[in-house]
């Protein structure tokens, strides 16, 4: 038992902090995720043995820009 009454009335008014940030699973983060239609994903084109999905710079970066927001802000 504490020698003190002040931490004696400390630790008995301590209450344990709430969880703020539930952990979700990899299912449950993709069933959360929205649905995309085929007609908005990019062609893919064929160039010898190898498949291309074209990529413009501007969308890479708005991508990066967004993701880099998540990762910091998030």
């Amino acid at each position: 038992m504490a020698a003190w009454p002040c931490i004696v009335a400390a630790t008995s008014a301590m209450v344990p902090p709430e969880k703020t940030r539930q952990t979700k699973s990899f299912v449950q983060v993709l069933h959360d995720s929205c649905e995309v239609q085929v007609s908005q994903l990019p062609s893919p084109v064929i160039k010898g043995d190898s498949l291309y999905i074209k990529i413009t710079q501007e969308e890479y970066m708005r991508k990066v820009s967004l993701t880099a927001e998540e990762i910091f802000m998030g």
